[in-house]
């Protein structure tokens, strides 16, 4: 049954860019069909497979998504169903691993960098009285007009270069990736480590039964 409906769901599965539906169809199509096989008919995905590829970018892409509310629950279906259908499942959880790695790391890069930006200079040592209202307002000892003067004081023009400046709000979206994509490597990390378990004790079992 699988093997006649599996391509017509990963192509579903790999067109859609809803969340709740690409989860069910893990949840409710795919899963539930896998456990229906016999045990000696086994249908595996190769690590090419397209759909193996579909979920690892899905997850890859999504990770420093806050729009993606539902990527932990995502991230729950796509591990079991890595580990149910492919040939060598840490292959292709070992690969998704290293790419979610690396996309917290540039994230946590992008953050560094913003901090280390100078903030906006706004204090030109402009005096706070207007300089048409100082003494001496006039002509200077070496005979320049101080109009000249005043128009670059007001315009902010004589007091060096200004640094590009870093919006707060900015700042703190930059952060808030570097944090969301952070804490879903550490669900992942965590589904991982519970499906490996239980991985290792079905091996265990049919070893058992191989004896």
């Amino acid at each position: 049954m699988l093997r006649q409906q599996f391509p017509r769901i990963s192509r579903l599965y790999t067109r859609s860019d809803c969340e709740e539906l690409r989860i069910e169809l893990i949840r409710g199509c795919i899963l539930p069909l896998a456990r229906q096989l016999p045990q000696q008919r086994y249908f595996r995905l190769p690590p090419s497979d397209p759909f193996v590829a579909s979920v690892s970018k899905s997850l890859l892409g999504h990770i420093t998504d806050p729009s993606a509310k539902q990527w932990m629950a995502h991230c729950r279906e796509a591990v079991n169903v890595l580990y149910s259908l492919t040939t060598r499942p840490y292959v292709v959880i070992s690969t998704l691993y290293s790419q979610l790695a690396q996309s917290v790391q540039s994230a946590f890069d992008d953050y560094r960098d913003a901090l280390a930006r100078p903030a906006r200079q706004t204090d030109y040592s402009v005096p706070a009285t207007n300089p048409r209202e100082m003494n001496g307002y006039g002509r200077q000892p070496n005979g320049e007009d101080n109009d000249a003067m005043s128009d670059d004081l007001d315009s902010g023009r004589g007091s060096g270069d200004v640094a590009e400046p870093v919006a707060a709000e900015s700042l703190e979206t930059v952060k808030s990736k570097w944090e969301l994509s952070a804490s879903r490597l550490l669900f992942f990390v965590g589904e991982l480590a519970l499906k490996f378990i239980i991985y290792l004790e079905v091996g265990a079992h049919w070893f058992d039964l191989i004896d």
